[in-house]
């Protein structure tokens, strides 16, 4: 396309945003829930007001003929390439090995218990349209390409488990491939498969590519505008910068967290800058190009999200300050809890481990960022960014938030591997045998330690709602009464409620009682009166934090039966019934008649009784 053509196309694009932006009915502005409270502004005119202003840019970029300056190859950075080599026969094995496996482990259990997060997710965008769920946000689980996507999911395959989780899942698989292309730009053929068959048995990304969340979609899109990013500063060519900003909104998309991931590679943008400028070579074309790219960022992701923007700085402000939506940043809690999401307690010898690995982690990372050190801060620096604002802030933080390091923590064990290696086959008079057998155990060992808790994983669900529910069916004599507690909610109005075929018969304000507050409780034992009462719990620190009332009354006038253990932390369920009460009969007999509605892992919990 010649460039008076390519002017001609901004004005028209340009003319379109702007009578888009004047034109948009206020009548299709008809969210799916209505708000608490009306923001002072509405997203609408937010979004209206947008798309004026871009419009007004791009007829600008066309009238005054603005083009971009291209930069030569000394303008640009330069990195390590690794030699050009086709897929070998045992690179191939293992990246097909990698994928193969990766849908296994994926698939397997794959329609297990949804827990609170999913279900409410689920629930909240039940009935909802494409549109309504774009202009909608009623709270943090609003994950937007992910709730596109589970919204399609469901229609096309129905409301079950499987259908839930299957884009993510599907990202999931999909960030095996893609991590073998990343590495390439580091390793050769072989490890760069290696890398995907980490990522393929890693028990963190299997648990998130089988948790109907947009974490995995954040981590896909972000791994690839991280290698976009590093390919567009050397090479300087239109389409990776293209992609790199289609890669970057998909990334936020998936969880607002990504906007941190684009913050540090502002700052990469910006160290490149100082690097080329401190070699005497002229930066300008570069800077022009930088904010050229940032502002189309920018309008695509406004463009994303400006409807819902007032909403969510609101639901942000309300459930972030809330110590039960995670941890503060630098507090022990927050360490014991990425000790527990790295390990799962499966053994004492990991969490050990784990402290020689960090220091030769340190290493390896150095040694990949005199490599390419664009490519391995971009892939690492949004979770640092994201970690100082929430403690600058007085904001709670998850460990979950930084799941993106699983890529560069498995470049960085090729890394170190392949030091160890060279170093072992020059200390044996260059015999590179020795390098590669010392690189293959290595690798098989990383695997194992990586797949090691999905022994523990797949033994529980992420929240055990159906063994609750089964459980409390085989006890309940005639009129004993269910108090749900607090976030308890969400699995039994789901599986109890919602799904006519799982349906138990209970009659909300006759069975069970949904109790969120201490003025809940007051009402239902009104109604109840002198009936057997069980309570049941889940996700307690949240309630001892947030509802301290309700986990006060409850731990004054109960105790505990039983409980099923989950894999989401603080997930596990416990039923409770009355201080004073007789416990129910769990005799031998009784246990063996639930051997089919419930899992091994409650068994096990109810022989431990």
């Amino acid at each position: 396309m010649s460039l008076r053509n390519s002017l001609f196309v901004f004005v028209i694009l340009g003319i379109i945003h702007i009578t888009v932006g004047i034109l948009l009915p206020d009548s299709w502005y008809q969210p799916f829930h209505p708000l608490d409270s009306t923001p002072s502004i509405s997203g609408w005119t937010l979004l209206r007001i947008a798309l004026i202003i871009e419009g007004a840019l791009l007829v600008c970029v066309g009238v005054l003929r603005i083009r971009l300056p291209q930069t030569t190859p000394n303008q640009r950075l330069r990195f390590f390439t690794p030699p050009r080599e086709s897929l070998t026969r045992w690179a191939l094995i293992t990246l097909a090995a990698a994928v193969i496996i990766g849908l296994g482990l994926r698939l397997y259990h794959l329609n297990s218990d949804l827990w609170l997060d999913e279900i409410v997710t689920l629930r909240t965008n039940a009935g909802a349209s494409l549109l309504q769920i774009y202009i909608s946000y009623m709270n943090s689980n609003n994950h937007l390409l992910n709730s596109l996507l589970v919204n399609l999911s469901v229609r096309a395959f129905g409301d079950s488990e499987i259908s839930t989780r299957l884009p993510a899942m599907l990202m999931g698989l999909a960030a095996i491939p893609v991590l073998y292309w990343a590495a390439r730009h580091l390793f050769r053929p072989l490890p760069s498969a290696a890398a995907a068959l980490m990522l393929a048995v890693s028990y963190q990304h299997v648990y998130f590519s089988q948790n109907a969340r947009g974490y995995t979609a954040y981590m896909l899109f972000g791994l690839i505008a991280a290698v976009m990013l590093a390919k567009a500063l050397s090479e300087d060519r239109p389409r990776f910068w293209l992609a790199y900003i289609a890669a970057s909104a998909l990334c936020i998309g998936g969880h607002l967290s990504g906007a941190f991931v684009l913050v540090g590679h502002g700052v990469i943008g910006l160290i490149a800058l100082i690097l080329l400028a401190r070699k005497g070579i002229n930066v300008r074309p570069l800077l022009v190009r930088l904010i050229a790219v940032g502002l189309a960022l920018t309008a695509v992701v406004v463009n994303m999200y400006i409807v819902i923007v007032p909403r969510a700085l609101e639901v942000a402000n309300e459930t972030y300050v809330m110590e039960g939506a995670g941890f503060q940043p630098l507090s022990l809690e927050f360490f014991a809890e990425m000790l527990r999401l790295i390990t799962l307690s499966v053994s004492p010898i990991v969490t050990i481990a784990a402290i020689p690995a960090g220091i030769l982690g340190l290493i390896g990372f150095v040694s990949l960022m005199r490599r390419n050190w664009v490519l391995m801060l971009a892939v690492s620096a949004g979770p640092l960014v994201h970690f100082i604002f929430c403690a600058v802030r007085g904001l709670v933080y998850s460990p979950r938030f930084m799941l993106i390091l699983i890529f560069p923590a498995i470049l960085v064990a090729l890394e170190i591997l392949r030091l160890v290696g060279d170093w072992l086959a020059k200390r044996l008079k260059d015999d590179r045998r020795v390098s590669a057998a010392v690189q293959f155990a290595g690798v098989i060992a990383v695997c194992a330690g990586f797949a090691l808790p999905l022994t523990t994983y797949y033994r529980y669900p992420k929240q055990p709602n159906l063994q609750t529910i089964a459980y409390l069916e085989s006890i309940r004599q005639n009129d004993e009464a269910i108090l749900s507690i607090d976030l308890m909610e969400a699995g039994f109005r789901y599986y109890v409620t919602d799904v006519p075929e799982r349906t138990t018969g209970w009659i909300e304000g006759e069975d069970i009682f949904y109790v969120r507050s201490i003025a809940d409780w007051d009402a239902a034992m009104a109604i109840i009166g002198d009936r057997p009462v069980f309570a049941v719990s889940t996700l307690e620190r949240n309630m001892r934090l947030d509802e301290p009332a309700l986990w006060e009354r409850l731990n004054a006038e109960y105790t505990r039966l039983i409980k099923f253990p989950a894999t989401v932390g603080d997930g596990d369920i416990w039923i409770w019934y009355p201080i004073g009460s007789p416990p129910p009969d769990t005799s031998p007999s009784s246990k063996s008649s639930l051997g089919n509605q419930i899992g091994r892992g409650s068994l096990h919990a109810l022989h431990s009784i």
